[in-house]
C-alpha cells in the first residue's frame, strides 16, 4: 500500500467515524459544554505526560541495552518523542518507523532488530490493556458481553503475533534451511542478516535484572497515563453521572480505537470508542444529553492530542537546542 494510499484511508476513517459520533449533535450546545473544562487540570496532565516520556525513554534504554549497550538517555528520549510526535499526525502508527530509522542512524542499530524490539513493546503494551480489561471485568463488574466484540480483533492480532514469535524462536534454523532451499544462493547473505537482525529485536530481554526493571518502568509509565486520562476527564465525570473508575474506561477504548489506522492522532475512530465507553457507563445520559456528551469526547481527545504534541515537540526541540549548544561550545573550545 503507498503512502498516499495509507494517508487516503486514514483520513477517510476519521471522516467516517467523526459522523458516527457526532451526527445527532448541536454544535452550539457543544461549544456551550466545553466551559466546563478545568486547565489546571490539563496543566497537571501535561506535566505527567512530560515524566512519561522520560519514563518511556528509561524504558527503551533497559530494553535495548543487549543490542547496544551505548544508547544514551537522550537519544532514547529524542527517539520516543519523535514517535509520539508523528503518530499523532500520521496515520496507522508510522511514528514508530520513525524512530527505528532514528535509533539505527544515531547508535548504529540495524533498523529490522529495532522494528522486530517495537513488535515486542507494542505485544507488552497490548497484554497490559488486557489486564485493565481484566480488572474492569472482575472487580468492577462490567458485563463482558458488552465489549466482547471490540476487543475480539486485538486478542486475535496478539495471539497472532505471539505464536509467530514463539514459532520463530523453535523453529529458526528449521525455517532458514527452507528458506535456503526454495530461494537463489545470491540471497542467502542477504537472508541471514534479516534473520539474525529480528532475532536479535526479539530477544532484546535477556537477564532477571533487566526485565524487573522493565516491569518497574512499564507500570510507572501506563500509571502516569491513566492519571493523565483521569485529570482531564474528572471534570466531565460527575456532570456525566459516570463512576470514578470512568477514565478506565476511556483508557482502553481509546487504545483499541488507535488499532484502526485513522488520521492524525486517530480523529473519529478514538471519538467513536470514547462514545462507546460512555454509552456502556451510563446508557441514560447518550439519550438526555448527547450534547455534553460530545463536548466531553471532544475535550478529552483533543487535550490528549494537544498535550501529547507540545510535550514531544518541546523535547524534541529542546534536545535540538542543546545540541546545537554542544556544538557551539566544542568549536568554540578547539578554535582557541
Amino acid at each position: 500500500m503507498s503512502d498516499f494510499t495509507l494517508k487516503f484511508v486514514g483520513y477517510l476513517l476519521s471522516v467516517v467515524f467523526l459522523y458516527l459520533t457526532f451526527k445527532n449533535t448541536n454544535i452550539e450546545l457543544i461549544i456551550r459544554h466545553l466551559e466546563y473544562i478545568n486547565y489546571y487540570y490539563i496543566l497537571i496532565a501535561l506535566i505527567l505526560i512530560v515524566i512519561f516520556h522520560f519514563i518511556r525513554s528509561l524504558y527503551q534504554q533497559n530494553n535495548l541495552k543487549y543490542l547496544n549497550p551505548e544508547l544514551s538517555f537522550s537519544v532514547s528520549l529524542q527517539s520516543i518523542a519523535l514517535a509520539y510526535f508523528f503518530n499523532n499526525i500520521l496515520p496507522a502508527r508510522l511514528g514508530e518507523v520513525i524512530r527505528a530509522f532514528f535509533l539505527a542512524k544515531k547508535n548504529n542499530i540495524r533498523k529490522t532488530s529495532i522494528l522486530s524490539y517495537i513488535v515486542v513493546e507494542k505485544i507488552i503494551d497490548i497484554i497490559f490493556i488486557f489486564f485493565i480489561i481484566l480488572y474492569i471485568f472482575i472487580f468492577i463488574g462490567t458485563n463482558i458481553f458488552e465489549i466482547t466484540n471490540h476487543i475480539k480483533m486485538l486478542f486475535l492480532l496478539l495471539l497472532s503475533l505471539i505464536i509467530f514469535i514463539v514459532c520463530f524462536f523453535y523453529f529458526n534454523q528449521h525455517l532458514a534451511f527452507i528458506f535456503k532451499c526454495l530461494v537463489p544462493k545470491k540471497y542467502h547473505r542477504i537472508a541471514s542478516r534479516i534473520n539474525f537482525d529480528i532475532y536479535q529485536g526479539f530477544n532484546c530481554f535477556r537477564s532477571i535484572v533487566q526485565i524487573i526493571k522493565a516491569i518497574i518502568l512499564l507500570l510507572l509509565g501506563w500509571v502516569l497515563v491513566m492519571a493523565t486520562y483521569y485529570f482531564i476527564s474528572l471534570p466531565y465525570i460527575e456532570l456525566l453521572g459516570l463512576p470514578d473508575y470512568s477514565f478506565l474506561y476511556f483508557l482502553v477504548f481509546s487504545a483499541l480505537a488507535l488499532t484502526i489506522p485513522s488520521a492524525p492522532a486517530g480523529i473519529g475512530v478514538v471519538h467513536y470508542g470514547l462514545y462507546l465507553s460512555v454509552s456502556i457507563l451510563n446508557p441514560d445520559i447518550v439519550d438526555k444529553d448527547i450534547d455534553l456528551v460530545a463536548a466531553f469526547i471532544i475535550s478529552l481527545h483533543f487535550f490528549i492530542y494537544v498535550i501529547d504534541i507540545i510535550a514531544s515537540g518541546s523535547i524534541i526541540l529542546f534536545q535540538k537546542w542543546k545540541g546545537n549548544l554542544i556544538y557551539s561550545l566544542k568549536s568554540y573550545y578547539y578554535s582557541e
